[in-house]
């Protein structure tokens, strides 16, 4: 392959149109990048479901940050943004889609460990905001167990057991829910706390219900007869709100 001077120095490179230098690269490389990108916009789930198996990441609204896999001790390199993979508990719905309320593992990629949190204890508890530790853990147990609740408070309780569905403007599953340890009712939360480990600054990820700290006037619903006791309506605040974004294309099942 040949470049041009002003490309060997960085300079503006020239359109494929004029022919000069590397044009066939260039248009080469056009082709491709269109070709990949049509392919990511046409893939998607057949029936607009997310399903276990999928490989998924999980982003936080409040530090705008994706949830990665903890620091390893290998030398050679490894994806950390793609979480892993989601597991479904058995015993639970019959059909492969992940339900609202279902009790979930999600699992690290090409590694046997799952997303494990445990009670606060003396030993135990996150390093910087002392809330409720969030780590791996290599046997799934009770503690291993999430469930994705609807973000709606008003429509949670409708929406428990129902399929999380997509938005059909995106091109990837782009979910927006909780995730609620299944044993301990705690979110999972992340907030702009920094954590310097050994790929630079990166922030805290905790168990903690950071509630809205103003009144739902529950007790006026209630004598309306619009609610009931069993309403969670205190809303969450942006350190519990995630998104998942899932490769679609990807459907094999772990």
């Amino acid at each position: 392959m040949m470049f041009t001077p002003q490309q060997l120095t960085g300079g503006p490179k020239y359109h494929h149109k004029t022919r000069i230098g590397n044009w066939s690269e260039d248009l080469e490389l056009e082709e491709i990048k269109l070709k990949d990108y049509l392919k990511k916009k046409l893939s998607s789930s057949p029936d607009g479901f997310l399903h276990f198996g999928m490989k998924v990441m999980l982003v936080n609204h409040q530090s705008k940050g994706v949830l990665l896999r903890p620091k390893s001790v290998d030398l050679y390199e490894f994806a950390r943004a793609p979480f892993g993979t989601l597991e479904q508990e058995q015993g639970s719905f019959e059909d492969d889609t992940v339900h609202y309320g279902q009790n979930i593992r999600i699992k690290l990629i090409k590694a046997d460990a799952y997303l494990h949190s445990e009670m606060v204890t003396g030993l135990a508890a996150a390093k910087f905001s002392r809330h409720q530790e969030v780590t791996a853990l290599t046997a799934p147990s009770g503690e291993t167990l999430w469930q994705a609740l609807f973000p709606d408070t008003q429509a949670r309780f409708e929406m428990d057991g129902e399929a999380v569905l997509r938005p059909e403007f995106q091109s990837f599953l782009w979910c927006k829910f909780f995730l609620i340890q299944s044993l301990r009712s705690s979110f999972l939360a992340s907030d702009e706390i920094p954590y310097h480990n050994l790929f630079g600054v990166e922030f805290e990820v905790h168990c903690f219900h950071y509630f809205s700290l103003g009144k739902s006037q529950n007790l006026v619903g209630e004598m309306k007869g619009e609610i009931t006791g069993d309403y969670a309506l205190r809303k969450h605040g942006l350190p519990n709100i995630w998104s998942m974004i899932a490769d679609s294309g990807e459907m094999a099942m772990a």
